[in-house]
């Protein structure tokens, strides 16, 4: 995986964790995780291979087990 798509993974799931924490705050029945949504774009966009792929997955699933 090359350096520039390491950076849009990062900032994708770092965007994601911004508006996750910041939806937490806004009261109602149902709170989306849009966290899972910035590592499917991020997948989407850059095409990575299988193990590349659930390294993203892993890592997009500890940061949205924070914010819990």
């Amino acid at each position: 995986m090359k350096s520039r798509d390491i950076a849009i993974v990062g900032i994708l799931l770092a965007v994601g964790a911004i508006f996750r924490y910041l939806l937490l705050m806004v009261p109602g029945p149902i709170t989306s995780n849009m966290v899972i949504a910035f590592y499917c774009l991020a997948i989407i966009l850059i095409i990575p291979t299988m193990t590349e792929a659930i390294g993203i997955g892993l890592i997009a699933g500890i940061i949205s087990g924070e914010f819990r």
